[in-house]
C-alpha cells in the first residue's frame, strides 16, 4: 500500500466515478483501476462495489478494513494541490 492508491482511494470514495477520478488525479482510467484493485488485495476487502454503470462504497464488515476505511480521510487529501517541477 503506498500514498498514491491512498489518495485514488479517497478521490474514487468521494466522485464514485472512475473516469471523473482518473481526470482528477492525473492518470489513466485502467491504471486507476489497477490501483484500487492493487488497495483491495492488500487490505483483503472489496472497498467498492461495482457495476458496469456504477460505483458504490461497501460497507466493509472486518475491523481491519473498518478502521481502514474510516480513518484514511482525516489523514490525506485527494487532490493534488502543487505539483513539483
Amino acid at each position: 500500500m503506498d500514498l498514491h492508491q491512498l489518495r485514488y482511494f479517497l478521490a474514487l470514495a468521494q466522485t464514485l466515478n472512475y473516469r471523473r477520478t482518473a481526470k482528477t488525479m492525473s492518470i489513466a482510467q485502467p491504471a486507476l483501476r489497477q490501483q484500487i484493485q492493487q488497495l483491495e488485495r492488500e487490505v483483503d476487502a472489496l472497498l467498492f462495489k461495482r457495476d458496469k454503470r456504477k460505483v458504490a462504497r461497501r460497507r466493509v464488515p472486518t475491523r481491519r478494513s473498518h478502521a481502514f476505511t474510516g480513518t484514511t480521510g482525516h489523514c490525506f487529501p485527494t487532490h493534488r494541490h502543487h505539483s513539483l517541477g
